[in-house]
């Protein structure tokens, strides 16, 4: 016995209303991803800025160790220090490069991170040197709990896509329910 055609096409609907689901799945999905990136470069971009103003202190520590070590010599010369005191001041200065060394080593680790994110391939023979110029001020955000927990669920688009694709599942059990009558 033939179906009634009002089966046959809301069956035909059905396809078409999973297909326009699935392209706004696919759509999310794209957003998803161009989001991680761009947050990603981001984030890159701020850890970098901080390990260029950790590099910057490090330099200054160093430079003021050395001219303490050049005071305690010449206050060695007069008499007021003993010699002790310049090798702590020297010691503090050896500490303070190993520092150094080790905050240009973070710097290049990031530098590193984020020309891996920015550029197609990297090169290691690369000579550009990304500086950050200014990092954002970000302000402090009002502690409402309940409404930023509504709009994280609002903005993400991996939860948007889990309900489209809820909803193609519900079109597809109503097909198959359809079918079964």
């Amino acid at each position: 016995e033939a179906a009634p055609l009002a089966t046959w096409a809301a069956i035909d609907l059905a396809d078409l209303r999973v297909a326009r689901l699935n392209h706004k799945a696919q759509v999310l999905q794209w957003k998803d991803r161009v989001t991680s990136s761009v947050q990603g470069v981001m984030a890159a971009y701020i850890d970098m800025a901080y390990a260029l103003q950790d590099l910057r202190v490090r330099e200054n520590a160093v430079e003021a160790g050395e001219r303490l070590v050049e005071l305690y010599k010449r206050r060695v010369e007069l008499g007021f220090n003993s010699p002790i005191d310049i090798r702590q001041a020297e010691a503090a200065v050896s500490q303070d490069r190993e520092r150094l060394v080790a905050s240009k080593n973070v710097f290049l680790e990031q530098q590193f991170a984020l020309k891996r994110l920015i550029l197609g391939e990297y090169n290691i023979h690369d000579p550009r040197v990304f500086i950050p110029v200014t990092t954002p001020k970000i302000a402090v955000p009002e502690l409402d709990r309940v409404n930023w927990l509504r709009l994280a669920f609002e903005k993400r688009f991996d939860y948007q896509q889990a309900l489209i694709n809820a909803d193609i599942q519900n079109v597809r059990l109503r097909i198959a329910r359809n079918e079964l009558l």
